[in-house]
């Protein structure tokens, strides 16, 4: 399927989304040594399963391992301007949170991006 610039997830079906951004997650988590595994059927909201799965990782990483958590971030490639707020908050919890709603946000976007060079 070919992409257009201003396509967005909902205008692609809904399996094929979850599989691309999900292969996405894997990719990068892995290669930074952050193990994460996501079901094949993601349910009726794909976006809730990406953050029942990742979210446990991100908690983990910011309680124990900061500089894994800063390599996976970087390797993700989040905006230093919004990780600096999601990190700069004192409560570990709502960091990581918000820490995984930004890996989503940015995993779909490169997947559009990919789509919309192909």
């Amino acid at each position: 399927m070919t992409g257009h610039p201003q396509e967005h997830s909902s205008q692609l079906p809904e399996p094929i989304w979850y599989t691309d951004v999900a292969r996405q997650v894997y990719k990068d988590f892995i290669s930074c040594g952050a193990d994460i595994l996501f079901p094949e059927d993601p349910g009726a909201n794909w976006k809730h399963t990406l953050t029942l799965c990742i979210l446990p990782v991100i908690q983990d990483l910011v309680r124990t391992d900061r500089a894994k958590l800063m390599k996976l971030v970087y390797r993700v490639d989040i905006p230093e301007s919004r990780l600096g707020k999601a990190l700069e908050n004192l409560n570990p919890q709502q960091s990581a949170e918000t820490l995984t709603q930004l890996i989503i946000e940015r995993e779909e976007q490169k997947i559009r991006i990919r789509r919309s060079l192909s």
